[in-house]
């Protein structure tokens, strides 16, 4: 029957039209998504390269605090090492033999000579205050250096923490867009062959 015929090909070109339509709108909203992808990747790499950058920081901060810890050490037993060193001038200068210092001092041939004696232990005693007090200054701006490394060191591990978190959510964005453009690419191709499986009935019923 010839109307039937005609029928069966005008209802496949019906539906052949709507093939179109669907595969139209797959192919869109797979560029939408791969599209979107494509934006996931670049803020991926953007964070990547940020949290590579705020490693060497750390690194470089983690560097400069084991640098300023060593030199608080040697600070310290410089201080420790001078104050021996004093300890034992004193009870040398307290001392001299079974004599005390004062017994030496006293027994001084005339007054001049306790004055300059005096004096000579005054000096002494000036010039370890100094360098105690230069050695504890270096100290204490060796210890305020660290602890602004430290708190440094603080905000840089925060703000890489945040970039962390963010390229892990990110990742999973990936994950389920790449899902996505992959269910499309095969909505794509099935639609395409069904196309074409038409096509090939329509030529077949003319």
């Amino acid at each position: 029957d010839v109307d039937a015929e005609k029928k069966k090909a005008n209802q496949l070109k019906e539906e052949q039209e709507q093939k179109k339509k669907e595969l139209a709108g797959v192919k869109s909203d797979k560029a939408v998504a791969t599209n979107d992808l494509e934006s996931i990747n670049n803020q991926i790499n953007t964070l990547e390269s940020e949290i590579d950058t705020l490693k060497e920081q750390l690194d470089q901060l983690n560097n400069e605090i084991k640098t300023k810890e060593s030199e608080i050490t040697q600070k310290e037993k410089e201080y420790k090492e001078k104050e021996d060193i004093l300890k034992k001038r004193l009870v040398a200068l307290y001392k001299n033999g079974n004599t005390s210092y004062l017994e030496v001092l006293l027994s001084s041939s005339n007054y001049i000579d306790m004055l300059s004696s005096y004096d000579v232990v005054e000096k002494i005693a000036e010039s370890d205050n100094k360098l105690m007090n230069e050695i504890k200054e270096t100290k204490d701006s060796l210890e305020s250096d660290k602890k602004d490394l430290e708190s440094k060191r603080a905000s840089v591990e925060a703000t890489k923490k945040s970039k962390d978190e963010k390229n892990s959510q990110l990742a999973l964005v990936k994950k389920q867009k790449q899902e996505q453009v992959n269910k499309l690419s095969d909505k794509e191709k099935e639609t395409q062959n069904e196309i074409d499986k038409n096509q090939k009935a329509i030529q077949d019923a003319e």
